[in-house]
């Protein structure tokens, strides 16, 4: 059931939050006993990477304006990281100067995390499990087809929705991607943004066209045969209101838009790019 906000319902959100397991406990080191059954539960200690099958799907080609800050270097500038041309997509790379990157590693990561999902959601497709939490960096939901930018190289969410789609098509028709980020996911509703089998809703700060990345109107809706697929619960702020967004006004819009717009498209699947930035004690937002 759900119920209408009044007072009465803030004071329960407020006051009986959700207990959720701290993440930082989890990666404590485990007592030796436990060892054996966290190596069966990552499959055996075996980590899967995302092949160019897979990455090719939503990064066709990545510009040639490479421009990423070395992490290697005290006083990074701004140069191209050919080591990672080859590696990463099967174009040339773009990067926007707001992401580092590691010529040893970034890549590798970036495929360990986009490869982590990918095998999270062959595991609950095929029934292994009924759902999954996919902790993994880098983040990609700023990654564009042609473009890494803010932090993100691969777009995770959507290379695991298209070969969800692609893969099983007689049990994922229609694929749902919230999105709480305090940042709009640019690259993912670039990605599905006149695509019908996608539904994309984004709950962010907007500020008027005026915070990161600069996207994410209400009126951005989709396009073609995604028309109305595209959702944006776009947050401003004010001189009154500097922070927009709270628990009361997350609750309201999935009681007022959210949910109702889901239970109409009826997905087969559901994917979340739960990005805490907008939890409180996070700085800036």
């Amino acid at each position: 059931n759900y119920y209408p906000i009044d007072e009465e319902r803030e004071s329960v959100v407020k006051k009986r939050p959700l207990k959720i397991t701290s993440i930082a406990a989890l990666l404590n080191p485990e007592p030796p006993a436990h060892k054996p059954n966290v190596m069966r539960g990552v499959g055996g200690g075996t980590v899967k990477q995302a092949d160019q099958d897979h990455i090719k799907r939503q990064h066709t080609r990545f510009s040639s304006a490479a421009a990423a800050a070395d992490a290697t270097q005290t006083d990074p500038k701004p140069v191209a990281p050919p080591g990672l041309i080859c590696e990463m997509t099967c174009g040339e790379l773009g990067i926007a100067v707001d992401t580092t990157f590691h010529p040893l590693y970034t890549s590798l990561s970036a495929r360990i995390a986009a490869g982590s999902l990918l095998s999270l959601v062959e595991s609950i497709v095929n029934g292994r499990l009924r759902n999954g939490f996919a902790l993994i960096r880098p983040p990609g939901h700023h990654a564009e087809d042609d473009t890494a930018m803010g932090f993100c190289f691969y777009n995770n969410v959507a290379v695991a929705v298209a070969d969800t789609l692609e893969k099983y098509p007689s049990k994922i028709k229609k694929i749902l991607i919230i999105d709480w980020d305090i940042h709009h996911g640019n690259g993912t509703q670039k990605m599905f943004y006149d695509n019908p089998n996608v539904l994309y809703i984004s709950l962010h700060r907007w500020d008027r066209g005026k915070f990161y990345p600069f996207t994410g109107a209400p009126e951005e809706c989709g396009e073609g045969p995604g028309l109305g697929n595209n959702v944006n619960i776009a947050f401003s702020s004010s001189e009154d209101k500097p922070r927009p967004m709270g628990d009361t006004e997350f609750v309201a819009a999935f009681y007022y838009f959210v949910i109702p717009i889901a239970r109409q498209f009826h997905p087969d699947m559901i994917f979340v790019s739960a990005g805490f930035d907008a939890a409180e004690g996070h700085p800036e937002n």
